[in-house]
Parts: C-alpha cells; structure tokens; sequence
C-alpha cells in the first residue's frame, strides 16, 4: 500500500466549542457548524485527501496527576445534542402562587428521563444508546423562584436511526 501516515489531533468530541455559550457564538460569527470536532473537521474538509482513518480515544487512567494514559480502540457512538430552555414566572418565594417555577419543570423532566431508562434499556438492541444531560443554568438566587432554566441533553446511539429513535420517543 502506498500512502502517507497523518496523525490529526481532533478536539473535543462533544461540544468542541468549550461551553454552550461559545458554541453559540461561533456559530452565530460563521466559524463552526457542528457541535463535534470530528464533525467540524469532516465540514472543514480537514478530512478530505484521507482515504483510511483510524480513530482512537485516550483516557486518562485512574489517578489523575498520573500523566500515564490508555490508548482505546473500540466501537463508538455518535450524538445528537440537545437545548431545552424552561420558562417561567419569576417570584420571591413568599408569593409562590404567582410564580411558575421553571427549575421545578426541569428537575422533573430530567427524573423522568431517568425513569424510562430502565424501559429504554430493554428496548429493543438493548445498550446501543446513551441519553444523559445536566442543567447549564437553574435560576439566580436561592430565594427565587427560576423563571429561566437551560439543559443540554446528549443522545448517543451507535447507529443514526438509534439516535433519531431515541430522540424522538
């Protein structure tokens, strides 16, 4: 076989931009499209005179100040990432009936999330996907009832249907 070797370091897998704020910007200023770097770097063309890639993923071992780390080589799974922002109405806690607490409406979205995972996970090719998120932003003060809350949900799956399947039960 002819050809050259070119080992490209791809950066971040998942939201290569750092944070959703300054995905959002760069996105907004033309500079990326996609939320991964290895997406990001297939629309650049950074990929384009590549005729085999081998991917492979590093992890750092156990202890974190050991620089040592584990070379992987295994199948992966792709993602589709998603933004969920909850509003409500905003109150001092001591006029709660007036308010629509929208960290309250997050919190019970992601604790149903969690409950069909055990039905998801007997889903037909069980554990060909992954679905986990977090809260960006719960609200501004203890003594306020949130009237803005941000999620970012990964839904990862092995194949593209599996994302799309999960993403939209």
């Amino acid at each position: 076989l002819g050809g050259n070797i070119t080992f490209i370091g791809v950066p971040a897998e998942e939201n290569c931009a750092g944070s959703v704020d300054n995905f959002n910007r760069l996105k907004a200023e033309g500079i990326i499209e996609c939320q991964g770097g290895k997406a990001e770097f297939i629309r650049q063309g950074v990929m384009d005179d590549i005729d085999l890639t081998v991917g492979h993923h590093t992890v750092a071992k156990d202890n974190p100040t050991d620089p040592d780390l584990i070379l992987c080589n295994s199948s992966s799974m792709g993602f589709i990432e998603k933004y969920i922002t909850y509003t409500g109405i905003s109150q001092h806690p001591a006029f709660a009936s007036k308010s629509i607490d929208a960290l309250s409406a997050a919190t019970l979205a992601m604790h149903a999330v969690d409950q069909q995972r055990e039905a998801l996970n007997r889903w037909p090719k069980p554990m060909n996907f992954i679905l986990h998120g977090y809260i960006l932003n719960g609200g501004t003060a203890s003594n306020v009832i949130s009237n803005h809350v941000e999620m970012d949900y990964n839904i990862r799956g092995t194949t593209t249907q599996d994302m799309l399947e999960i993403g939209y039960r």
